[in-house]
């Protein structure tokens, strides 16, 4: 599926890029809590969702968005993702993939792991079509 091949796509870029080499990065599959604290930061990337349109009545291809959630827990003593400079990081770690948008917010507190979260979310788009199973996508 799609979906599955942009967010690994997103996953090997992010865990490649050399400025997120001090952090985790990992695959939430399945997203679930972790009964520790963080002693440093921790990257989840997990699929977001996909929204196909019908491009031609009468042939099997599709123009769709697919959608990447990506979670940034950073220990408090950091400070939040937004201010250490980790957000804007992934930020710019995502651009080569050529998302059509990238929405940031979600900014929250965690005491019981003693770390903040700011979440993520790439969007990108591709043509799908039936006759072409090869299709990689942006």
């Amino acid at each position: 599926m799609y979906l599955n091949l942009i967010t690994d796509k997103v996953y090997r870029t992010l865990k490649e890029y050399g400025a997120l080499s001090e952090c985790a990065i990992i695959k939430a599959f399945p997203y679930a809590k972790k009964p520790t604290r963080l002693t440093r930061t921790v990257i989840t990337v997990s699929p977001g969702g996909a929204l196909l349109n019908n491009t031609a009545l009468g042939e099997e291809c599709a123009f769709g968005e697919f959608s990447v959630n990506i979670n940034i827990f950073t220990p408090q003593e950091q400070g939040s993702p937004a201010d250490n400079g980790t957000l804007d990081t992934v930020t710019q770690a995502l651009l080569p993939l050529e998302p059509i948008r990238i929405k940031t917010g979600g900014f929250d507190g965690n005491d019981m792991l003693g770390a903040f979260e700011a979440q993520c979310t790439a969007v990108f788009s591709d043509i799908l079509s039936t006759e072409d199973n090869s299709n990689e996508g942006n």
